[in-house]
């Protein structure tokens, strides 16, 4: 995995390694007892929290570190690699839901399996939607028209919403 990551780090935006069990959403850095996530990888953080916020998780979705979901440190961890190592947005999400049956490293019926992928899979569709490259405009400043002319000016903040790289093609002319 190291090797294909490091061969292919410019075309990979995001990383999730999924885990089963639980109703958690396990985010780097496990190896340690503290939070770094926030200071160290600021866009990164901010991506995962808005993912959270507009995704539709499971209810009783849990978000943080092995320390702060389970009590424990798990060195090792292939997001805190990967984020790490590379600044790829790294995510290990426990796959289950509020039902405790799903609370198992093993599903015993097709359907939790179905329940399980049904609840999650807003939060992948989220995902691809961010790291898709988009513009977003807000108007800032009031529009002053001309009375006589009709023309107008204002202004406003344009700004890249998304992961994708946007540079090698035009986002704007004027």
């Amino acid at each position: 995995m190291r090797d294909f990551i490091f061969k292919n780090v410019n075309e990979i935006k995001f990383v999730y390694n999924f885990h089963a069990y639980g109703n958690m959403f396990v985010t780097p850095f496990n190896a340690i007892a503290g939070d770094l996530l926030e200071d160290a990888f600021p866009v990164q953080f901010a991506l995962y929290e808005e993912i959270i916020a507009e995704g539709h998780p499971p209810n009783g979705l849990k978000v943080g570190t092995a320390h702060d979901l389970l009590g424990y440190t798990s060195p090792g961890e292939a997001s805190d690699w990967i984020l790490a190592a590379t600044g790829i947005p790294a995510i290990s999400p426990e796959l289950g839901t509020d039902d405790p049956a799903t609370n198992a490293f093993r599903l015993d019926t097709p359907e939790l399996v179905l329940d399980v992928l049904d609840q999650h899979y807003p939060i992948i569709e989220k995902t691809i939607e961010k790291l898709l490259a988009k513009i977003e405009f807000k108007q800032v400043g009031p529009a002053d028209v001309d009375p006589e002319t009709k023309a107008f000016t204002f202004t406003v903040e344009i700004r890249n919403k998304g992961l994708k790289d946007m540079k090698d093609f035009t986002i704007m002319s004027a």
